[in-house]
């Protein structure tokens, strides 16, 4: 039972929408007409548009189009709304709602509505504004769940109608009694808004709204002033670099927050929400608020960035990796050199991945050195001359990397013998004795279901046709995954050193065989159906 948003239809938000500062990065101020008059209507039902806070907001026209709040109406329509002030971005998302219970069955739905239903009528209504919105937004989570379930029932039913597991009868008698929540649903929603957040009184002024945004930016004004006097400065400059980009980025989102509570008192005093004696203590503060925020950025750079006595060139930051890079390098090749392949096959399985571990991780930040030194060249860091010098030398390293891989294989593989069989123990089988057991009675069920394959008559009736033809094919596809699952657990084994390469190969070859087999059933009872891929 997808909810229809017919009446409002500029706006369709499917997965993740997010719209950010792009076409235009000039803020310009505009003269528009707040409308009260203008209903938003979803569903059929007008809707009342609410801030963050439970402020009522309304649409604005200007130049002819009519706008609504962004966070107001992705609410209304399910939507989970964010404000990204590093980018100036709205993002919007699919909302998933708190702790929301499914239930399987219409008679669970139904019971579960029933309880909504009382839960609403038996609340009583909170004195305050604030508490009757946390009151409609714990209420919500109840009928969401009903909603959702509901959803869900809608499809299913639909699904085994189309499917044939249900007759006409069946799927309108479900049809009824989901229509039937539908309305009660509804119901419910607009009785429990008119016991909550209709009710508008005890709402803050825009006066205490604003007095209280400004307590809280000013603490955290206060905290992050403390932040920068107990800095202690890093020894060396890419520490203080570190420094200052964490605790700037703090002042920077800061300092938008304060603009924005800036901007949010202007418009109260434009719209009248506000008297000039008002306007005028409250803009005070946010203009100490920003002074306070530049003098605690100028402090912040004083104390990292701007002492650049040991700042090293990029030149020389990437030298300095690569030393690093070079010495590990050596290392490692010394170790290969020394390394004394075990005696039994699964012992060298163990020291080559543990080597081939050490050496991706090597190559791994080989790559992300080569990335630093192409973004300095193409940034100005670098001359040509150091980029083909530093290039030259990651060049270097990934050779012997390459080297130093195939020592390796060639210590740990060449000239291997086979492990033996290990003897069974007494009432047991050996790992490959299993396997070959296991292809053995997949190849043999493979033989059986062919003689159905080829025996298969479907019946006259096309319904009952495509049920036959997906029964066969399912039993095909039930068996090619047991293949593919057996296929994973025997080169796990062989990866554990549990079996020898030629018992593995041997496996492998005639599992093979038991897969080409179900393809070709596959493709034969394609052909004499007449089914295209």
């Amino acid at each position: 039972m997808k909810r229809m948003r017919t009446a409002v239809t500029a706006l369709a938000l499917t997965g993740a929408l997010a719209v950010g500062a792009v076409a235009a990065t000039t803020v310009q101020k505009i003269t528009a007409d707040l409308r009260p008059d203008m209903t938003v209507q979803v569903d059929g039902e007008a809707r009342t548009m609410l801030d963050q806070k439970g402020n009522i907001v309304y649409p604005i026209s200007y130049n002819g189009t009519t706008y609504l709040p962004v966070r107001a109406l992705g609410e209304i329509l399910g939507q989970n709304v964010a404000w990204d002030s590093a980018t100036q971005t709205v993002i919007l998302t699919e909302k998933t709602w708190e702790t929301v219970e499914q239930y399987a069955t219409i008679g669970a739905v139904e019971k579960a509505m029933t309880a909504a239903e009382q839960d609403i009528a038996s609340l009583k209504a909170a004195g305050t504004y604030t508490e009757r919105a946390k009151q409609y937004a714990a209420q919500m989570v109840k009928l969401e769940s009903v909603r959702s379930s509901l959803e869900a029932l809608v499809e299913k039913n639909q699904e085994d109608f189309r499917s044939g597991a249900i007759d006409y009868r069946d799927f309108n008698a479900m049809q009824d009694r989901t229509g039937a929540v539908d309305v009660r649903l509804k119901d419910a929603q607009a009785a429990l808004e008119k016991k909550t957040i209709a009710d508008d009184s005890g709402r803050l002024t825009a006066y205490q709204e604003s007095d209280s945004a400004l307590k809280t930016l000013e603490s955290r004004t206060a905290e992050l002033e403390k932040a920068v006097k107990s800095l202690s400065p890093a020894s060396d400059y890419a520490g203080r670099v570190k420094q200052y980009q964490e605790l700037s980025e703090k002042l920077s989102a800061h300092s938008r927050d304060v603009a924005a509570r800036a901007e949010i008192i202007n418009e109260d005093l434009r719209q009248q929400r506000l008297s000039y004696d008002d306007y005028n203590t409250l803009s005070a503060r946010t203009g100490n608020l920003d002074v306070r925020l530049k003098d605690a950025q100028a402090a912040l750079e004083k104390k990292t960035i701007a002492d650049d006595s040991d700042r090293r060139t990029a030149y020389e930051q990437s030298a300095a990796a690569l030393k690093d890079l070079e010495r590990r390098m050596s290392a490692l090749k010394t170790e290969i050199a020394e390394l004394k392949a075990a005696g039994d096959y699964a012992g060298r399985i163990k020291q080559y991945f543990a080597m081939d571990e050490k050496l991706s991780a090597l190559a791994k930040d080989v790559s992300a050195r080569y990335g630093v030194i192409n973004d300095d060249l193409r940034q100005g860091r670098l001359t040509y001359s150091e980029y083909n010098a530093l290039s030259q030398r990651a060049g270097d390293v990934d050779v012997s990397l390459k080297d130093a891989r195939a020592s390796l294989e060639q210590k740990i593989f060449q000239g291997e013998e086979e492990q033996p069989d290990p003897k069974p123990d007494e009432g047991n089988k050996t790992v490959y004795d299993r396997y070959a057991a296991k292809i053995s009675d997949l190849d043999g069920r493979a033989d059986k279901l062919w003689k159905d394959v080829e025996g298969y008559k479907p019946a006259n009736n096309g319904h009952s046709n495509k049920q036959q033809h997906k029964a066969i094919f399912n039993k095909i596809d039930a068996l090619d995954d047991e293949t593919d699952d057996l296929e994973d657990a025997i080169e796990h084994s062989y990866k554990k050193g549990e079996l020898s390469k030629s018992q593995y190969r041997a496996l492998e070859n005639s599992l093979d065989k038991v897969d080409d087999k179900l393809e070709d059933m596959e493709d034969y009872l394609e052909h004499r159906l007449g089914i295209d891929d």
